[in-house]
């Protein structure tokens, strides 16, 4: 079994800036990402600055395969700055995945092959992992959403017109027209 001070999952913006200042004040630390493809976080690889080039992309014109190009050479770009930067600090980075196998324990696994990792503080940096809907859930989500505000519409209306008549106050009805039909 490896031991220790420090072990981080996860390879994203405080994942490695915590395991290099850990590791400059004479830690043993391990930093540990499941794919090389992912240094640096899921901002930089798979959320906001892919989206962000690809809006400029569009912006300036370009087609889908200038666009992709442009974004994978961003990408990649930071994705080797970001290995960069720690690689000589002296982090241990270990490309694997890994699970709890007790309190300070943690398995991981590289292809066929398991080891086992101990620290007294084992911090989980793994970033964001994307929902995605069948259409027909998002469909009855937003249907549900529909039907909701058009509930509180027509109880609104309801409410507005029994109050009208009550007060014969024809401003009232005649003011929630232009937010009813929007």
């Amino acid at each position: 079994m490896l031991m220790y001070d420090v072990i981080v999952i996860g390879f994203g913006k405080a994942g490695k800036t915590l395991a290099a200042k850990l590791s400059s004040q004479g830690k043993k630390v391990a930093l540990i990402e499941k794919s090389k493809s992912m240094y640096g976080g899921t901002c930089i690889n798979i959320a906001c600055i892919p989206t962000k080039t690809l809006i400029v992309a569009a912006e300036k014109g370009l087609d889908f395969e200038q666009a992709m190009n442009e974004k994978n050479a961003v990408t990649t770009r930071l994705n080797g700055k970001n290995y960069a930067t720690i690689a000589g600090t002296g982090v241990d980075i270990i490309d694997a995945t890994a699970r709890f196998v007790s309190n300070k324990v943690i398995e991981i696994q590289a292809g066929d092959e398991k080891e086992e990792l101990t620290a007294e503080t084992i911090i989980i940096n793994t970033g964001a992992v994307p929902l995605s809907f069948r259409f027909q859930d998002w469909l009855k989500v937003n249907l549900l959403w529909i039907q909701l505000a058009f509930n509180v519409w027509k109880t609104y209306l309801n409410a507005s017109v029994s109050l009208v008549a009550d007060q014969s106050d024809w401003n009232l009805l005649i003011s929630i027209i232009p937010w009813a039909a929007k």
